[in-house]
């Protein structure tokens, strides 16, 4: 049987599949505007990162590379082809000398001669070389302690959120104890008044309430510390930074997993830089001693006031300069030179026993704070079982409310520690990343400049 078009079913139909088309374009920008939106977003670590570009620190020592790449070029420069111009000339103002006496005829005893010249330096015994290679190296050194800063500053800010974050919780759980505990005082007192009650019970919990009070003031303050200090040196407000620092401290490893290399330390390569860079200045040094072989080329104008092209000379020459005294300038510089490799190699130790220091105290905190996060844990779990043990004598009135109270602020005090030391177990993974300038790398970002 053949099927029947009607027009009905022909209009219905070709609703159906506008409705279809419209719905299907909509996904289709719908996910476009989503996919553009979540490809214009800035990653967590990239907005950290664009702060820290901009503090003080990171600007000084960005500045410190501009300046490095300046003298490079300068030194570069000072090998090239020079070409300069100057004049020479004779304008007699007044005289006594007869005109028969005179060296030289009226008509030439006024000229003006002009002189260009251009000279390269063709032998110095690598001289130029090694002052061009010495600034390449303080480059180097300039942008390690430029990458350095960088990482500092990005722990630096990081940690500061961390403390800003731990001290928020902290607050957030005074605030709930302080309540409890104004209700909990709130019926004990109005059991005293009735006579029900000891004077002892209302004391006690205003004890307790006085030092959460207290710790609550030491929190608040900590906390408008920690914002003036991030607002003074990122000009940030911390809260601000809550969101991408969570999302960043998911990546860091566990501290202990964290690996100190002296040799790979940044703090090594600038010190080896920079001992490069004082064997090629020494070197150059060394070099003045010998004699240096430029070559020239003269051009000769003579009288450019009347005829300037008129007249001319060219001629080539070589110089050849021995240095034959100084006073001793040179040697005392060769002097220097080696005294400051001594002292960088002994600031390079100095700077190794002071990270290896900071290593040790750090892994001495991390056990400290492993240790007590597991006497924590003990200590939470025999309180939980000694506050159910007193809910059941409270109902048998063997013990007051006050007791029940007590032990638990002492249980919220248990969590509070244990939140604060879960926190500190963060910032230590921060700071042992950072001193083992594997800190931005955890995150495969690269410093920018």
């Amino acid at each position: 049987m053949a099927l029947i078009q009607t027009p009905q079913l022909w209009l219905g139909r070709a609703l159906f599949g506008f409705v279809v088309l419209v719905v299907l374009c909509f996904v289709t920008i719908s996910r476009a505007s989503t996919e553009g939106d979540t490809n214009g977003a800035v990653a967590p670590v990239d907005q950290l990162i664009q702060i820290v570009s901009s503090s003080a620190a990171v600007e000084t020592y960005k500045n410190e590379v501009l300046i490095a790449d300046w003298r490079v070029k300068q030194r570069s420069a000072e090998d090239a082809p020079q070409l300069s111009f100057s004049t020479s000339g004779k304008f007699p103002i007044a005289d006594s000398i007869d005109s028969v006496r005179d060296r030289v005829s009226d008509a030439d005893r006024r000229y003006l001669d002009g002189i260009l010249r251009a000279s390269k330096s063709v032998y110095d015994w690598g001289r130029s070389d090694s002052l061009v290679a010495a600034e390449e190296f303080r480059r180097r050194s300039a942008l390690l302690q430029y990458e350095m800063t960088f990482e500092a500053e990005f722990a630096k800010l990081v940690g500061l959120v961390i403390n800003h974050l731990k001290v928020k919780e902290q607050l957030k759980l005074l605030d709930d104890d302080l309540g409890f505990i104004e209700q909990t005082l709130k019926a004990v007192r109005m059991r005293y008044e009735a006579g029900a009650g000891s004077l002892d019970d209302v004391r006690r919990l205003e004890l307790r309430r006085l030092d959460i009070d207290r710790d609550r003031e030491q929190a608040l303050n900590l906390l408008t510390k920690i914002e003036d200090t991030t607002r003074q040196l990122f000009d940030e407000a911390v809260s601000d930074l809550h969101a991408p620092v969570l999302e960043v401290i998911k990546i860091l490893p566990r501290p202990d997993s964290i690996q100190l290399e002296p040799s790979q330390l940044m703090v090594s390569k600038n010190s080896e830089f920079e001992q490069i860079a004082l064997d090629y200045e020494l070197k150059s040094v060394i070099s003045d001693k010998k004699p240096s072989v430029t070559g020239t080329i003269t051009n000769r104008l003579f009288n450019l006031m009347t005829n300037p092209l008129d007249e001319y000379e060219i001629y080539g020459g070589i110089e050849i300069e021995f240095p034959v005294f100084d006073g001793g300038a040179r040697d005392a510089r060769i002097e220097g030179l080696n005294v400051q490799k001594i002292v960088a190699r002994s600031q390079l130790r100095e700077e190794l026993d002071r990270i290896d220091e900071e290593w040790f105290e750090l892994s001495a905190e991390q056990d400290d704070k492993e240790t007590l996060i597991g006497q924590e844990e003990q200590r939470l779990n025999t309180l939980r079982d000694r506050i159910e043990s007193l809910k059941k004598r409270l109902e048998a009135v063997q013990v007051t409310i006050v007791d029940l109270t007590d032990v638990e602020l002492s249980r919220t005090q248990s969590i509070r520690s244990l939140k604060a030391m879960e926190w500190d177990l963060v910032r230590i993974a921060v700071q042992k990343a950072d001193s083992a300038d594997k800190l931005l790398a955890q995150f495969n970002t690269e410093i920018p400049f």
